[in-house]
């Protein structure tokens, strides 16, 4: 069974930490002794963004059972923020039993301005959010799953994570890429400017794809485990999704030696407006299919289709929208989305009579995918303004290959669809 993180004290975005406090990490399981190692737990100090690393700290790491203790030797700076990067992967930290952790872990801080009370004892906090999917927000950050590949001293060096990260989502600024590693920089290797390529998508859709979206990358800087490439201009953030690919074979361990084969993709989407959904709105009107849910779409994908069904849902109420009516925005947002993964996941060639909503695959021979499409039919025609556009009659035509076009009755209570 894969190690995860239970509960951190501080909890991930806390501010006003005492400079001279450790960083306590509660496991599912105990570490193995040799692991409790500053190569496995690193303590960076960041800019306020968390796109800038700078110096890692010095530490002793301790641990009491299934807690360990992160202490860094010096004080921390007042009002600096931080992150801890615990390194997860087949070459991350690992149980007794040599159970592994399946990604890195990611948590960050600010540092307050003064040294705790001599009475102050740290406490485990029972609850820690991690994001794993894509999903970024709130202070909250994705771990990497971009782990290593390959163990040991002469494994080549391996990529850990980049900030921003892959799949963030509403990033404002990206004056900078940085791709940290497990290792120090061989610098005497030069990496090339070209190394990194760039290139954005406007959303929901770029009315020119095939013009040139490529951004400008004008520098690169390789010091200590990271590397760092500079991003001409002040970008054009909003509404739109931003792709990196790094090549393989140009960075080169120090003592690692050898260099990182693997192509690295990152993407990441800017502030999205307007917004009138979240994915866990999405994901919670789903109910009763536990057993067939496939986690394959994640987050990131779905604050795409929120976008596209938000700017339908704006120009549907126009000039009627106000706050009294939200709720009702919302709904239809809601419902468009999950109409969108619905008819999206429609298998109509090959002889196959199922299809998917939201991963969840439903038999064409079961009454059960006719009632969802009655029961987004009807949603979305009650959270219609009477104003809309002609939407009293909706209706989602799916058919077959043998034309089927169940449009049985719904049970909300059964399906939950939306409540």
């Amino acid at each position: 069974m894969a190690i995860t993180v239970v509960s951190t004290t501080p909890a991930t975005g806390v501010t006003g930490h005492y400079i001279d406090h450790s960083i306590f990490i509660q496991f599912s399981a105990e570490l193995e002794a040799s692991y409790l190692d500053a190569s496995y737990f690193k303590i960076y100090r960041v800019n306020a963004s968390h796109t800038t690393f700078y110096e890692m700290l010095a530490t002793a790491i301790t641990k009491s059972g299934v807690v360990v203790e992160v202490n860094p030797t010096a004080n921390l700076r007042p009002s600096e923020h931080y992150a801890l990067i615990v390194v997860g992967g087949t070459a991350g930290i690992k149980s007794i039993g040599s159970d592994t952790m399946a990604a890195n872990f990611v948590m960050y801080l600010q540092a307050g301005l003064t040294v705790a009370p001599s009475s102050a004892a740290p406490e485990i906090v029972p609850t820690v959010v991690l994001y794993t999917d894509g999903d970024q927000r709130d202070n909250a950050y994705e771990p990497s799953s971009d782990v290593f590949a390959a163990s040991g001293e002469d494994a080549a060096i391996s990529l850990v994570s980049t900030f921003p990260q892959d799949k963030s989502v509403g990033v404002t600024t990206l004056e900078h890429l940085v791709f940290l590693y497990n290792d120090d920089i061989d610098t005497t290797i030069s990496i090339p400017i070209n190394a990194l390529s760039g290139r954005y998508n406007d959303l929901p859709m770029d009315l020119d794809p095939f013009g040139d979206r490529s951004l400008t990358i004008t520098g690169v800087v390789a010091s200590g485990d990271q590397v760092t490439f500079d991003i001409s201009g002040s970008l054009e953030m909003a509404n739109r999704e931003y792709k990196f690919t790094l090549a393989p074979g140009v960075v080169k361990g120090l003592e690692r030696e050898g260099y990182d084969q693997r192509t690295h993709e990152v993407k990441m989407l800017g502030p999205l407006s307007p917004v009138y959904a979240l994915p866990d709105q999405i994901l919670s009107r789903i109910t009763g299919w536990e057993a067939e849910v496939d986690s394959s779409i994640t987050n990131y994908e779905i604050w795409k289709l929120i976008l596209e069904a938000s700017l339908w849902v704006r120009d549907v109420y126009g000039a009627t929208m106000t706050a009294e009516n939200m709720t009702q925005v919302n709904k239809l947002t809601i419902c468009l989305v999950l109409r969108d993964m619905f008819l999206r996941g429609f298998l109509l060639s090959g002889g196959i009579r199922s299809r998917t909503l939201l991963a969840v695959r439903v038999d064409y021979n079961s009454p059960d995918w006719g009632t969802i499409t009655a029961e987004l039919e009807k949603c979305i025609r009650d959270s219609t303004p009477d104003t809309g556009t002609g939407m009293g009659g909706v209706h989602i035509g799916i058919k077959s290959g043998r034309s089927l076009n169940n449009n049985a009755g719904f049970d909300t209570k059964q399906y939950g669809i939306y409540r």
